[in-house]
């Protein structure tokens, strides 16, 4: 049991995956307590400013580093690599007497793509400032269940032709279990009205709402859902019976080409998991349909003069998000530069 979600060399075996993986666990330390001090207060309000800082980047990082983020990071490198990477070796690195065919036969790989999708994540602190957070206090005879893929974005509002799961979106709220009583709720307020006990803990006493909350972790498994109480067996037998219909992961690439006017064309790659299909209710959280209304009138308007525009919740800290991943971008670019022929690994057919 105890080699449950744990893989040797999950970020690679070479000498900088290995220091990139102690780094990690020197975070987790610092992240430990801070997680424990929330429990023994039994308030989130206990954190200091930056404890809370540490916290949401804590919970960010653990968003970004499972299997299932490993997996969705690989495919859209894949989808990237044949579309974008291969077409540059054909126009750029092939000699002349090597066919075009012997590229599309290369086995093509990027190995520093899963520690790039964490450092992205991380771009995204500012986008999670406005949400409120609060401590739902499980006072039910039963448990919290966790998952390989434990951080739950889930949202009442679903956007045409965009993800309503993003980081930015309206109407975003963030599950994040702790142990079996305690359980972080991040949401947008704008959106939501959740029932409070006292400061910012909802105490979760119907077992209903308890039942709505761990399905979540079965539609957003990866391959195990874990609790510790063996008397929890036939109960999560039935949580997964009733909810199997909505398991199984749908991942979606778009791809669009804008034609410039000097006729040149820009190749976008949007990536995102399937739109939530199940419809969680909950009985502490109610919905604001005019703030919901509003929303989706917006997103109407912003596609109509900008094709491919997302939603956003706060357009202030959607600019320093922005801002931070063009940085990182610039960054990656330096990088692939100054190590050129070491970023990706070919392999001949």
């Amino acid at each position: 049991m105890k080699d449950l979600c744990k893989e040797d060399f999950f970020y690679g075996e070479d000498d900088r995956s290995q220091k990139f993986e102690e780094d990690l666990i020197k975070l987790e330390k610092k992240h430990s307590k801070i997680i424990q001090k929330i429990i023994d207060t039994n308030s989130i309000d206990s954190l200091s400013e930056d404890e809370y800082i540490e916290f949401i980047l804590f919970l960010l990082l653990q968003d970004a580093r499972t299997k299932r983020s490993k997996w969705e990071i690989r495919e859209f490198t894949r989808i990237m690599i044949e579309n974008v990477y291969k077409p540059q070796l054909k126009l750029k690195g092939r000699p002349p007497n090597i066919p075009e065919n012997f590229v599309d036969n290369l086995d093509i790989q990027f190995p520093g793509d899963f520690a790039l999708r964490m450092w992205s994540a991380i771009c995204y602190f500012d986008g999670l400032r406005d949400l409120k957070a609060v401590l739902i206090n499980n006072i039910t005879d039963r448990d919290f269940y966790c998952s390989d893929h434990p951080v739950v974005r889930h949202n009442y509002i679903e956007f045409e032709n965009s993800s309503s799961l993003d980081y930015l979106a309206p109407g975003l709220i963030i599950f994040f279990p702790l142990n079996n009583e305690h359980m972080v709720l991040l949401f947008d307020e704008k959106a939501y009205s959740v029932n409070l006990d006292f400061d910012s803990v909802c105490c979760l006493n119907k077992t209903t709402d308890l039942d709505s909350i761990n399905k979540l972790q079965y539609i957003n498994a990866f391959n195990c859902v874990l609790f510790s109480n063996a008397k929890e067996i036939e109960n999560a037998k039935r949580l997964h019976n009733e909810i199997q219909e909505y398991m199984g992961h749908d991942y979606h690439i778009d791809k669009k080409e804008i034609m410039h006017e000097d006729g040149s064309k820009t190749l976008i790659i949007h990536h995102h998991p399937e739109k939530p299909t199940y419809k969680l209710t909950l009985s502490f959280v109610s919905l604001n349909e005019d703030y919901v209304e509003f929303c989706m009138k917006a997103y109407e308007d912003n596609t109509k003069n900008i094709p491919g525009a997302r939603p956003l919740r706060n357009l202030k800290l959607a600019a320093k998000v922005e801002d931070k991943l063009r940085k990182l971008e610039i960054k990656i670019e330096e990088i692939m530069e100054n190590h050129s022929g070491k970023i990706f690994t070919i392999t001949p057919p």
